[in-house]
């Protein structure tokens, strides 16, 4: 695995973490029990510019996304040279993942379900298969 790997899997995970953390008032289970177990006290900043549908998607839906280019990105370049027929499988399977994931919040998940996170994570989704495509299509033409 090389330097893009790391780059564009990891950033992407600790900013949507750093988001939870100190921008969100609900946190995940894990991350409460992580700051019980260490007795840790975070407060919690409420906004960012003062625009609050810039703060709403930056807080909300912005972490969604990151989480879903980042595992996009993970399982695209565990299978760069995979059959097609591999590739589409995988990802395939990452999409259908991340998609239930958005959508059975409030039922299955906690969560609350919401239409702008669907559009951040299929943008999230699709923006990880094109940087992909272009980094291996750039490793193409420089080896030619």
């Amino acid at each position: 695995m090389d330097k893009k790997f790391y780059l564009n899997v990891f950033p992407p995970i600790i900013l949507g973490v750093i988001i939870y953390v100190f921008f969100r008032d609900y946190k995940p289970k894990l991350i409460n029990f992580f700051f019980d177990l260490i007795n840790l006290k975070v407060s919690t900043i409420n906004h960012i510019t003062g625009n609050k549908y810039f703060d709403y998607w930056f807080i909300y839906s912005l972490p969604d996304g990151l989480w879903a280019y980042s595992l996009t990105y993970f399982i695209a370049y565990l299978n760069i040279d995979a059959s097609l027929k591999n590739k589409i499988i995988w990802i395939f399977i990452t999409y259908l993942l991340i998609i239930f994931q958005e959508l059975f919040q409030g039922s299955i998940l906690n969560g609350t379900f919401d239409p702008h996170d669907m559009i951040i994570i299929n943008v999230g989704f699709i923006l990880a298969l094109v940087v992909i495509k272009n980094q291996k299509e750039m490793e193409n033409e420089f080896f030619k």
